[in-house]
């Protein structure tokens, strides 16, 4: 589980602006072994995952033109990792292990633009994200009780 946040603020001689964005990652799964040969096991499973985002950007224009505007982001991720792995028993209570996690997720994304009229701008974009790259790759060390 993962919670995050970040506020920011920018000035320059004409304008300013404010940036607010917050999240969190939550993630939950299982993992089987099956030994192989002796001192060799096979990891398999699989993990259920969710990640949510906002952020807001309040432009505010001190120029004649004032061309105020509120940018606001919201992006909801759940998806899937699956887990493919071994792990070498070095002794009784230590464990070397390497596993890559493919991952599959749909993400949907709303985007508002707020400029200083009562116009309000919506976008909604949508679609799905799939991978296994090195980034995904996990090595451990382990010791079991």
């Amino acid at each position: 589980m993962t919670i995050s946040g970040n506020v920011a603020n920018s000035k320059q001689d004409s304008s300013e602006s404010r940036n607010h964005q917050n999240g969190f990652y939550v993630e939950a799964g299982k993992e089987f072994r099956k030994l192989i040969a002796e001192n060799f096991e096979f990891r398999y499973g699989a993990d259920l995952f969710f990640h949510y985002s906002k952020s807001k950007n309040d432009y505010n224009d001190k120029t004649v033109a004032n061309n105020d505007r509120i940018l606001e982001n919201s992006n909801y991720t759940p998806g899937i990792n699956l887990v493919f792995g071994f792990n070498y028993i070095i002794h009784d209570k230590l464990v070397l292990g390497a596993e890559v996690m493919p991952y599959f997720s749909y993400y949907t994304t709303v985007s508002k633009v707020t400029p200083d009229d009562p116009n309000v701008d919506v976008i909604k974009r949508s679609g799905f994200s799939y991978g296994l790259s090195n980034s995904s790759a996990m090595l451990s060390v382990s010791y079991r009780f």
